[in-house]
C-alpha cells in the first residue's frame, strides 16, 4: 500500500501543473499496481480539492473529487465524521470560481 501525496494528485490532475509530465508515467505505475493500493488520506483530499478549485475551477475540484471518492483502487482514509456530507454539498454546488 502507498499513501499519496496531494503534489502528486495536483500535478497529475492539473495539466497546468508544473509537475503534470512527472506525475504522467508515475500514475501508470500506481495503475498497474506497481505499489499496491492507494490510501487517500482526508486531509490530501482536501487539500487535492482547494488547491484545483483556486488554480482551475469549481467543475475540474468537484470532478476529481468524484474520481478519487469512486476509485476502486483508492482506500480513502477519513478524519472527520462530517466529511461525506460536506462533500456532498461541495459537490451539489455551482461554482463561478
Amino acid at each position: 500500500m502507498i499513501v499519496l501525496d496531494s503534489s502528486f494528485l495536483i500535478g497529475f490532475y492539473n495539466d497546468r501543473d508544473s509537475h503534470h509530465s512527472i506525475a504522467l508515467p508515475l500514475m501508470d505505475r500506481f495503475l498497474a499496481g506497481e505499489w499496491g493500493r492507494g490510501l487517500l488520506l482526508e486531509y490530501v483530499f482536501l487539500e487535492v480539492t482547494t488547491v484545483l478549485l483556486s488554480r482551475r475551477d469549481h467543475a475540474v475540484a468537484a470532478q476529481v473529487g468524484r474520481i478519487l471518492l469512486d476509485d476502486d483502487d483508492l482506500e480513502f482514509g477519513p478524519c472527520s465524521d462530517l466529511f461525506l456530507e460536506a462533500m456532498q454539498g461541495f459537490s451539489n454546488q455551482t461554482g463561478t470560481n
